[in-house]
């Protein structure tokens, strides 16, 4: 009964090293994941602070500014030209009625 008591305790004594090596193994890729991932993040930190972001942001707002700005000055213009045509146009007819009549 001994005997087989110390052949049980050797015997999980043998799992539990072979259950070890593989848990060594599990967080053995685990830090590899993780220090990877550090490293990732570490790089994305590095590009995204060593950006000037309020200058980028004001050319940004800038440019949008002066894309609005001249928006509306090309619509000014392409209503005083079809304010234009709509006046030649007007005058065609009444040239057109003096003509004819």
């Amino acid at each position: 009964d001994l005997s087989e008591q110390v052949s049980q305790a050797a015997e999980d004594g043998r799992d539990m090293r072979t259950r070890f090596a593989a848990q060594e193994e599990q967080f053995k890729m685990l830090r590899t994941t993780v220090e990877a991932k550090d490293n990732h993040l570490r790089m994305l930190s590095d590009r995204v602070g060593s950006g000037d972001w309020v200058s980028k942001f004001e050319s940004v707002r800038q440019a949008l500014q002066e894309e609005a700005k001249l928006k509306i000055e090309q619509q000014e213009t392409l209503q005083l030209l079809a304010r234009r045509v709509a006046l030649q146009e007007q005058a065609q007819e009444e040239i057109k009625d003096v003509l004819l009549s």
